[in-house]
């Protein structure tokens, strides 16, 4: 029964209060936010890229 209750707890509170944060951070950090997002995405397609072809990718 223990569980149920916290269970419910992380459910109700600290869920939306990550997800409240996160938004905070997207919201006033827009430009910013979206900068890092694409920064991380090249740099995963790149690992991925030299992966499969065993070449160097220059920057």
């Amino acid at each position: 029964m223990l569980d149920f209750y916290l269970i419910l707890f992380i459910m109700l509170f600290v869920l939306p209060a990550i997800l409240l944060i996160l938004f905070a951070i997207y919201y006033t950090h827009y430009e910013q936010f979206w900068h890092y997002v694409v920064i991380k995405v090249e740099k995963i397609k790149n690992i991925l890229i030299q992966k499969d072809s065993k070449e160097e990718v220059r920057y």
